[in-house]
């Protein structure tokens, strides 16, 4: 499941920086491109986090009683808060109620692997500079073994990196900034 999405966000991004850098693209188009990625790192690094804290809250909570839908409100309120602090302009505490993934039985924290996948997928696009002439083929070996290796272990195999320090996943974060650096500059 963290590496459902490889591919696809892989070549969003890859399309986003040709679209951005052609030098035919318009300042209207390069600012809907901006947006576009200000909205992924929103999504992404804040609002799935957020939602994966309240589900661990709720299962925290749950083991010590059950709970009622004030309760709920209240648990996915303080995970709002906690990653978003204030700057929503609401927050919607009932959010709880009518997102599918929240009752999904057999299948925990399915938030969980949308913001692994986007850092490794970007992750992944920054080590292209890295493995030069080589990238094309471990990107394919990569994509071919997804479903047959652990995510640590394709990353090793493939791409040379562990998967458990911070230098693969600042890749990525380094990656977002300057994708939003770019955003604030047209702007």
């Amino acid at each position: 499941m963290n590496l459902a999405e490889t591919a696809s966000t892989f070549a969003e991004t890859a399309l986003s920086d040709y679209l951005s850098d052609s030098p035919g693209t318009g300042l209207a188009r390069r600012l809907e491109l901006g947006w576009s990625d200000a909205q992924d790192a929103a999504t992404f690094l804040l609002n799935v986090p957020a939602r994966f804290a309240f589900e661990k809250a709720f299962y925290e909570a749950r083991a010590e009683k059950p709970l009622g839908p004030a309760a709920l409100s209240d648990l996915m309120g303080q995970a709002w808060d906690s990653y978003y602090g204030e700057s929503l302009a609401g927050r919607d505490p009932d959010f709880w109620k009518g997102k599918l993934h929240f009752y999904m039985s057999g299948r925990s924290f399915y938030n969980f692997p949308y913001t692994f996948g986007y850092l490794f997928s970007l992750g992944l696009y920054a080590r292209r500079p890295l493995l030069g002439g080589d990238f094309p083929g471990a990107y394919r070996a990569l994509l071919r073994d997804t479903g047959r290796m652990e995510s640590e272990e394709l990353a090793q195999k493939h791409l040379g990196v562990e998967l458990g320090g911070e230098d693969f996943w600042q890749t990525s974060i380094d990656l977002i900034r300057s994708r939003l650096d770019r955003f604030e500059a047209l702007l």
